[in-house]
C-alpha cells in the first residue's frame, strides 16, 4: 500500500482523500488554475455549457409540464418583484 502525502492536490485527486488539508490543496490549485489563460477559459465553457443545460430543462419543462412550468414562472416573477422594489 503506498502512503497519501496528506495536504498535496495529488493525494486529492489520485489518492482520493477527501481529509481538510487536501481539499483545502486542491481549492488552492483550482483557484491558481482558474487564474490562468486556459483555466478561465475552461471556467467560461462550463458556464455557458450550465446555462445551455438549464435553458433545455426549463423548454422541456415549458412543453411537457405546463402546470409545473406555471408555478415555476409565477414564484420567479414574484422574485423579480421584491428585488425591483429593493434595488431601486
Amino acid at each position: 500500500m503506498v502512503a497519501i502525502n496528506h495536504g498535496t492536490y495529488n493525494a486529492y485527486t489520485n489518492g482520493k482523500c477527501r481529509c481538510t488539508l487536501c481539499r483545502k490543496a486542491a481549492s488552492e490549485y483550482m483557484k491558481k488554475y482558474r487564474q490562468t489563460e486556459h483555466g478561465s477559459g475552461s471556467a467560461r465553457y462550463y458556464a455557458v455549457l450550465q446555462a445551455k443545460r438549464a435553458q433545455l430543462a426549463a423548454r422541456w419543462v415549458k412543453k411537457n409540464r405546463p402546470d409545473v412550468w406555471e408555478t415555476i414562472a409565477s414564484k420567479a416573477n414574484k422574485q423579480i418583484d421584491k428585488t425591483r422594489y429593493v434595488c431601486e
